[in-house]
């Protein structure tokens, strides 16, 4: 029984805590794309002496292909975690209390959002060269991060699964 009134509070704290922590790798992912697209727009991958072109990152192919995935990992993690957050504020508009399967679909979204940044990240991070001060170096190690949280790590995807499957999710604070 939530203690004030109103829908976000009928929420469990360690689910709304969860999606909190999933809109971080989120954010980091936005900004590892949009400055790998931004440094492609001027920078040549190698030596033009040592591989024989002076083309820019952006008019690679391999570029353009990682850049059209991230994208898609990013978009679809997104959508993923807003429409359980959706889902889940129905079903606690309506009165009555949060599912047990609404909060595990939750969870699940988190860790998906936080797995797919990283995936993202990588993506961009092993398309264009770096150095240690480069805003996608910082961008790598703090998505990996993100992604040992206990909101956000694998494991949540076996207490989704067990929840799915009709268990207890096993864990007391979920």
């Amino acid at each position: 029984m939530p203690l004030q009134p109103g829908t976000l509070y009928a929420v469990p704290m360690i689910t709304v805590l969860s999606v909190a922590i999933a809109a971080v790798p989120l954010g980091i992912a936005r900004a590892a794309i949009d400055t790998a697209v931004e440094l492609a727009q001027v920078k040549t991958p190698g030596l033009p002496s040592l591989h024989g072109s002076s083309l820019l990152l952006r008019d690679k192919p391999t570029f353009q292909a990682a850049v059209g995935r991230a994208e898609a990992l990013l978009g679809s993690a997104r959508s993923f975690l807003l429409a359980t957050v959706g889902d889940l504020w129905d079903e606690v508009s309506s009165g009555v209390a949060a599912s047990m399967k609404g909060r595990a679909m939750v969870r699940l979204a988190c860790t998906q959002a936080a797995q797919s940044a990283a995936q993202a990240v990588d993506l961009m991070y092993n398309a264009t060269s770096l150095y240690e001060t480069s805003r996608l170096e910082r961008c790598f190690r703090d998505v990996h991060a993100c992604t040992q949280h206990i909101a956000t790590s694998t494991d949540s995807y076996e207490l989704g699964g067990r929840v799915m499957l009709g268990f207890d999710p096993g864990r007391p604070q979920f």
